[in-house]
């Protein structure tokens, strides 16, 4: 096949008709966080009482290879070095209070599938993605422990609830974010390693569940074996491959796993296939584009949504009530999860900017209470508070938070009902 020359100008956007390259703006990988805001000082009324924080892992090597595409090597024996700082011990239970580890499906595919060149597993976080992680804690110290002294400086069992989908990337990202949080308190304390909690991945609920949630399943799918019936992606995926010198009757390229390839690379610092370089910036906005049909429905629907998230916003809004309760003791809620839990949960509170989000973003919910008990939430974004609703504010009553939310919602009951094949630990 004759390789032609590129041209993103030529590509329209489905929606405006102008050049698709626009809309394609490429961002950093690492999450560029805010100083964050502190509570609202024109609300002095109102005390801190609850923080559930999402953050995504830190820096890994890429999941799959793109076709046509010369790889790049990933040391085995030089880019997961674990320094003394980034180590923290913990302990992995399941959320019925069960003893691990346990087994993870995810992780099984990782390590049967071929490595790398240089002997690399995918999806593995590399000492990059510990240190980025490792700051994120250090991120967290700085706030909640330094400055508003809302958590103590010694490690208490009974405040922090720490849970992480059962991927080692995101087990490792959170030990990392407590070596920076506690690290030194955690190697002399004698009440026993932090417990970290994690789900069956047939009952997982922090990220899109698309291998056991039926409806889920069907859009994903068939999504994914045609990504053309997304709008503008036919023209991309062509020329993409066209470049790569593929057949398109043969191979249907997926445009997501070469954004990830991309970002791995870019993210390590490895150069770029000189192919897919001058349109790593088109590439990463037709993903944003694939995984919004996914993650939301086809058609800006949002019919998807609430399969995709409603059952962690139910999570969200039980952790805060049990926090008013005083059912929970927790005050700090910690999980360690994806890019696949961001962007639902942006989708949800109307804050997405088609932005993929970065290594190590955090998007966290902050619930105070004034002096006579009412309730208010706040949502920050890469330490920036959003200001949500139709008033556009900064912080919420309760039931305005729960109203907002509340085309995405499903309780974790009704979302159990549409899951298949499920298993227990």
């Amino acid at each position: 096949m004759e390789r032609k020359f590129f041209k993103a100008e030529l590509l329209l956007c489905p929606t405006c008709c102008h050049p698709y390259e626009h809309r394609a703006t490429y961002k950093p990988l690492y999450a560029v966080r805010e100083e964050h805001t502190d509570v609202l000082t024109d609300r002095p009324d109102l005390q801190l009482k609850l923080v559930q924080i999402f953050f995504r892992h830190g820096a890994r090597t890429p999941i799959r290879l793109t076709p046509g595409v010369e790889e790049v090597v990933w040391d085995k024996d030089t880019m997961f070095i674990e320094e003394d700082y980034l180590k923290c011990d913990y302990d992995v239970y399941s959320l019925d209070g069960k003893s691990g580890p346990h087994h993870s499906v995810i992780e099984e595919s990782y390590q049967q599938a071929t490595t790398y060149k240089g002997g690399a597993h995918r999806g593995q976080l590399t000492t990059l993605g510990m240190n980025q992680t490792y700051e994120l804690g250090t991120y967290f110290r700085k706030h909640y422990i330094e400055k508003l002294k809302f958590l103590s400086p010694k490690f208490n069992y009974s405040d922090m609830y720490l849970r992480s989908t059962n991927v080692k990337r995101n087990l490792k990202s959170m030990s990392c974010v407590l070596a920076a949080m506690y690290g030194e308190d955690l190697k002399t304390n004698q009440n026993g390693l932090p417990r970290v909690h994690v789900d069956h991945e047939s009952t997982e609920i922090l990220y899109p569940n698309y291998v056991h949630c039926k409806p889920l399943m069907d859009s994903y799918f068939s999504t994914t074996k045609n990504t053309d019936v997304v709008p503008g992606i036919r023209p991309i995926r062509l020329q993409v491959q066209e470049l790569l010198d593929q057949d398109p009757d043969k191979i249907h390229l997926d445009l997501v796993s070469v954004r990830d390839g991309i970002s791995a690379r870019q993210a390590h610092d490895f150069p770029l296939s000189p192919v897919l370089e001058p349109i790593a910036g088109i590439v990463e906005k037709a993903a944003v584009d694939i995984m919004k049909h996914c993650i939301a429905g086809a058609d800006q629907s949002r019919d998807n949504l609430p399969y995709s998230v409603g059952p962690l916003l139910s999570l969200i809004v039980d952790n805060v009530h049990r926090a008013i309760t005083g059912e929970s003791p927790y005050k700090f809620h910690l999980h360690s999860c994806h890019d696949t839990t961001l962007m639902p949960l942006l989708m949800a509170v109307g804050s997405f900017d088609d932005t993929w989000p970065g290594l190590c973003s955090d998007f966290i919910v902050e619930m105070y209470q004034d002096r006579d008990g009412r309730p208010y939430v706040r949502n920050l974004y890469l330490g920036k508070e959003l200001r949500l609703g139709p008033k556009g504010t900064s912080i919420l009553t309760l039931e305005e938070f729960k109203e907002l939310l509340r085309p995405c919602f499903i309780t974790q009951e009704d979302f159990r009902k549409t899951l298949i094949n499920v298993g227990t630990y």
